[in-house]
This record gives C-alpha cells, sequence and structure tokens, in this order.
C-alpha cells in the first residue's frame, strides 16, 4: 500500500514540476490589479501559471525550503503529511537534478467542503508545495492556485473557503520567500 501511494505521489508531482516548467500565460486584466504591488508578486501576471503561481525566492534553495516548512508548521490547523526530495530520489536513479523538494500539508476543515462539493478535487488535495532551483540558480515556490482547482473541479459554493486557502498558500509562499536578514 505505501508503495502504490508513494507511486501515486511521485506520478502527481511529476506533472506539478512538468507544469512548472511550461511557458507563462498572461493573465485577464480585466480585474482589479490595485494589489499587484511589488509586496505581492504573488499575483502579478508574470508570476503566474495557467495553473500554478510561481514565487521568485530572494533566498537560496536550503533557506526557502526550510522557511517554508516552519511556516507551515507554525500554522496551527496546518499538518506535513508528507516532504519528497527529488534531487535525492534522483540520485538513487543514478541521475542528477538540481535541488527540487516538495511539501504537502493540509488542513480538514478546508479541504472537506471542497470534497463534499466534488470528491473529485480530493485527487489535488491536499494542499502541496514545491520549491525548486532552475537552471540560473534562482529559486522559486510553485503551488497549484485553488481558484483554478475550484474551475477544474466545477465547484461553485465555497467562494469562503477558497479565499481562505488562496490567502494561506500565498502567505506560506510569501514567509519562504521573503529575503532573510
Amino acid at each position: 500500500m505505501k508503495n502504490t501511494f508513494t507511486a501515486a505521489f511521485l506520478f502527481l508531482t511529476v506533472l506539478i514540476f512538468s507544469a512548472c516548467e511550461q511557458p507563462q500565460t498572461a493573465q485577464d486584466n480585466s480585474t482589479d490589479n490595485s494589489a499587484n504591488t511589488a509586496e505581492n508578486k504573488t499575483e502579478t501576471a508574470e508570476n503566474k501559471t495557467e495553473r500554478h503561481i510561481k514565487v521568485k525566492s530572494e533566498n537560496n534553495f536550503d533557506d526557502t525550503y526550510a522557511a517554508l516548512k516552519k511556516a507551515v508548521e507554525s500554522k496551527e490547523p496546518l499538518t506535513i503529511i508528507a516532504e519528497l526530495d527529488h534531487s535525492e530520489n534522483a540520485k538513487k536513479a543514478e541521475m542528477e537534478l538540481r535541488p527540487t523538494k516538495i511539501i504537502m500539508f493540509g488542513n480538514p476543515k478546508l479541504g472537506t467542503p471542497l470534497m463534499k462539493e466534488n470528491q473529485a478535487v480530493g485527487v489535488d488535495l491536499p494542499q502541496k508545495m514545491l520549491v525548486y532551483e532552475d537552471e540560473k540558480g534562482d529559486v522559486y515556490v510553485v503551488y497549484n492556485d485553488p481558484k483554478i482547482l475550484a474551475e477544474n473541479h466545477n465547484i461553485k459554493e465555497q467562494d469562503e473557503v477558497l479565499n481562505k486557502i488562496s490567502e494561506a498558500l500565498k502567505g506560506l509562499a510569501e514567509a519562504a520567500t521573503e529575503e532573510k536578514n
């Protein structure tokens, strides 16, 4: 059972990582963009892909991942479910991969209402955040845009929950990527 879970988890994370490397698309600018400031870098069009939100870190890989893990652990209803080091797994397969880790965490009080509306959203839950270093040495935190997940799973009646999830993920990404003194 553990091997089946691990294989499914690896497959999903490979899909997520693959999507992170796809070209970014411009977003519809018809909504209010007053929140799109330098401090609010997670919502700018250049940092948002079709499915994912990508935030550039001001820190190195290890500091970014450590800050993300600490931020998740410090948020009371969140529970870390799993961590996966893709780079380490690549080494075991006698392959190389730049630093790449994913952390899975959840809050059943927010995920359950989504699954009550459409249980298929459970394939995208619990939440996960990927930290990776690109070929230039830049470090990024990437996560699923909850509103896109809602669209993909036809979730219509959970705006309050989706907003809470969006704000929580944004806060975690910012905590992980802000410059450390």
